[in-house]
């Protein structure tokens, strides 16, 4: 059916400061602002959603079970900037000569794990590998994961019909003002996954055009 993107949902107890955090500080484009949640463009098709804690299917009080990767070329560059914003990684940072991937770990403002990572030029990164992570497996997670598609119909049709994954409802929810249509479900391990049709509304108008649909005029 097609995915247009993939998007991921963090809960903030103040998203005011979230939110001027990830614009002001890492510079990222505000694209749509639902007062309640806030979508951000991290790049050409990933997107970031924050979520009021208070409105939101997860409370802030649940584990940070996630670490958001930022792959950048710039990575001093990032270190240094973050630096001046006394953004300081746990453990200090330097490039090691020959090495596979470089990279620095910080918190945001309610203690998301980012990581700024660059992969160098090296065989291991012929194809991708899998690593140990950060965090510590938990049972409760405060994250979605979600993906931007255009036939949510047959998505959830063939969700239900074949029984893919369990589902946290009946139908595909409307958002009363119009602005989306949405369904969730739970991976093998309990994580979130959030299905979305953004609308053209103008809520969406700097969103739409990126997913190559034109904005309500």
């Amino acid at each position: 059916f097609g995915v247009r993107a993939s998007n991921l949902f963090l809960y903030y107890r103040d998203l005011d400061r979230a939110t001027a955090f990830y614009r002001d500080t890492l510079g990222l484009e505000l694209v749509a602002d639902y007062q309640m949640a806030r979508i951000f463009r991290v790049a050409e098709e990933s997107y970031l959603i924050l979520v009021d804690a208070a409105k939101g299917m997860h409370t802030a009080d649940e584990p940070k079970s996630v670490a958001l990767a930022l792959l950048t070329d710039q990575l001093e560059q990032w270190h240094d900037y973050l630096a001046t914003k006394s953004l300081k990684p746990g453990r200090p940072f330097a490039a090691r000569p020959g090495s596979a991937h470089d990279g620095f770990v910080i918190k945001d403002p309610e203690g998301y794990l980012l990581e700024f990572e660059r992969f160098n030029q090296h065989p291991e990164n012929e194809r991708f590998v899998p690593r140990r992570g950060m965090n510590k497996w938990t049972e409760k997670k405060a994250v979605n994961v979600s993906f931007l598609i255009d036939d949510i119909d047959g998505w959830f049709a063939a969700v239900k019909e074949r029984a893919l994954f369990p589902l946290r409802g009946t139908a595909v929810s409307d958002d009363d003002a119009g602005r989306y249509r949405a369904f969730v479900g739970y991976d093998p391990e309990g994580y979130y996954m959030e299905f979305d049709l953004f609308r053209a509304h103008p809520a969406n108008a700097t969103l739409m055009p990126y997913l190559g649909t034109p904005a309500a005029k």
